[in-house]
């Protein structure tokens, strides 16, 4: 395949672009039907940004040293293990926990 780097960057921006157009749309929904206070529900989506925040020094200094293609590739995945296990949250401490590790 010739265009196999463009691939992987549709690839990248698509699974990113899935939290955002897809998940917290219907974050407060299903954090409700678990049970979920309005508090807990805008806890559960500022966590992602909340570990974004915490997590991004420690990403970029990793870049520096190993390059960006590595720790871009550990991102996507990690970001794509926390909505598989989004997709099989059914406590809200499952819910909790994915939207974090989406944000690490």
């Amino acid at each position: 395949m010739r265009n196999k780097p463009l691939l992987v960057l549709f690839i990248t921006i698509f699974i990113d672009l899935l939290g955002f157009g897809i998940i917290i749309p219907i974050l407060p929904l299903y954090a409700e039907e678990l049970g979920a206070a309005s508090w807990l529900i805008g806890l559960i989506a500022a966590s992602f940004s909340m570990m974004q925040f915490l997590f991004a020094p420690f990403w970029g200094n990793l870049s520096d040293k190993i390059g960006r293609r590595p720790v871009l590739m550990i991102s996507i995945s990690l970001m794509a293990f926390s909505y598989l296990i989004l997709a099989h949250a059914h406590t809200l401490a499952l819910l909790f926990a994915s939207r974090m590790l989406a944000g690490v």
